[in-house]
C-alpha cells in the first residue's frame, strides 16, 4: 500500500428515492391489511371509509422518513496505522493493533439462507470489545480484514520477522485422524441413503393404498402429493452433499507438514515459490453456509489452479466430523505464509 490509505464505501443512496419508495410500498401494504381486516370482521359500517386512507398514508410517510434517515453511506478508510469508520456524522477511529478479530452471522428464514451480517472487532481503551457492522459483500469484507492484517504485519520489526522465519528451519507436522473422519462420513452417507429409501417406500405405499381404498380424485391427489413429491424429496436427500462428500473423502490428508520453503499434504509437496495465495475456512466459524459446511484449505498456484484439501466439517455439523487439529493447521499455515511472503486469507463468507 506504500503509505497510501485505501477507502471502502457503500453505495450512496438518494434519500428522496428511498423516502418515496418505502412510503409508497408501506402505505399500499397497510391499506390492503386494513381493508382485509375491516371486511373480515365486518366493521365497515362503523369505521369511516376515509380512515383506512389516512392510516395508510401516515404509516407510509413515517416509514419513509425513518428509512431515509437510516440510509447513511458507510465509509471505511484504512491506512498503515488506523481504521476509520464513518457513517453519516458518526466517526470512529481505531489503531490497527487493537484489531480483535471478525464475526460473521449467517441469517436464515424458514431454513433458507438470506444473507450474512459481517462484523469487525476492535479493543477499546477501556478494555471492551467494539463490534462494528460492515455492510459490504464478502470480497470487500475479506479485503478489509486482509489489509488490516497485512498492515499489522508490516509494523513488525525485521528482527521479529527473522525470528518467525527461523522457526521454520525444521519441519512442523500435524497428524490428521483421516480414517476416523472417513468412517463418520461413511456412516452419514449410509444414514442419508436409508432415509431416502424409507421416504420412497412410504410414498409408494400411500399411493398404492389410495388407489385401492379411495376414489379416482382422491387417488390423483395422493399421487401428486406423494407419488411426485415423495420421490423428489428422496432423491434430494440422497444427493444432498454427495458430490462434496466424495471430494472430501478423496482429498482429506492424513498429514500436514510445513517446512522452511514448502508445505505438503501427505505426498503433495508444494514449494512456496509456486504458491500465489492461500484461503482457509476460519476454524472458529460455526457455519460458512457454503459447500455444505466443509472446512477447506485452498492453495492457488502461480498458474491460477486451485488445489483443495478438506478437514472435516464446521462445528455446526456433526461433531464427529469436526477435526480439532484443524485450528493448528490454519495457525501454522498463516505463520508459514507470512514467513514466505505469501498472501493468506480466511474465507469470510
Amino acid at each position: 500500500m506504500a503509505g497510501q490509505p485505501r477507502t471502502f464505501q457503500s453505495k450512496k443512496q438518494n434519500k428522496a428515492v428511498v423516502f418515496i419508495g418505502v412510503a409508497a410500498i408501506i402505505a399500499i401494504l397497510v391499506f390492503i391489511l386494513i381493508s382485509y381486516a375491516i371486511n373480515t370482521f365486518r366493521i365497515y359500517t362503523v369505521v369511516p371509509d376515509y380512515l383506512r386512507y389516512v392510516i395508510a398514508c401516515v404509516v407510509g410517510l413515517a416509514s419513509g422518513a425513518l428509512a431515509s434517515i437510516a440510509a447513511k453511506q458507510t465509509i471505511i478508510v484504512i491506512d498503515e496505522e488506523s481504521f476509520t469508520y464513518t457513517k453519516g456524522k458518526k466517526v470512529e477511529k481505531y489503531p490497527l493493533d487493537s484489531f480483535a478479530g471478525t464475526n460473521v452471522v449467517r441469517n436464515y428464514m424458514n431454513g433458507a439462507y438470506t444473507g450474512s451480517t459481517r462484523y469487525i472487532r476492535f479493543k477499546t481503551p477501556d478494555y471492551k470489545i467494539r463490534q462494528i457492522e460492515i455492510p459490504f459483500e464478502e470480497k470487500d469484507y475479506s479485503d478489509i480484514v486482509s489489509l488490516i492484517k497485512k498492515n499489522n504485519a508490516n509494523s513488525i520489526s525485521e528482527e521479529e520477522k527473522e525470528e518467525i522465519r527461523e522457526a521454520f528451519e525444521g519441519e512442523r507436522r500435524i497428524n490428521i485422524p483421516r480414517d476416523e473422519l472417513l468412517k463418520s462420513f461413511s456412516k452419514s452417507r449410509k444414514a442419508r441413503a436409508a432415509f431416502s429409501i424409507i421416504t420412497l417406500v412410504i410414498s409408494l405405499t400411500v399411493c398404492i393404498a389410495s388407489y385401492i381404498l379411495m376414489d379416482i380424485w382422491c387417488f390423483l391427489a395422493m399421487l401428486v402429493m406423494f407419488g411426485l413429491l415423495g420421490p423428489t424429496l428422496a432423491i434430494a436427500i440422497f444427493l444432498y452433499g454427495r458430490k462434496e462428500s466424495i471430494a472430501a473423502m478423496k482429498s482429506t490428508p492424513s498429514l500436514f507438514t510445513a517446512g522452511p520453503d514448502s508445505i505438503s499434504f501427505d505426498d503433495d509437496v508444494i514449494p512456496a515459490s509456486a504458491i500465489s495465495g492461500i484461503v482457509a475456512t476460519p476454524p472458529s466459524y460455526n457455519s460458512t453456509g457454503k459447500d455444505y459446511e466443509f472446512r477447506k484449505v485452498v492453495i492457488t498456484d502461480n498458474s491460477g489452479v486451485d488445489h483443495t484439501y478438506y478437514f472435516g466439517k464446521t462445528l455446526k455439523g456433526n461433531k464427529k466430523m469436526s477435526l480439532k487439529e484443524y485450528t493448528g493447521v490454519v495457525t501454522l499455515l498463516e505463520i508459514w505464509s507470512f514467513s514466505n511472503n505469501i498472501e493468506f486469507r480466511q474465507d469470510l463468507g
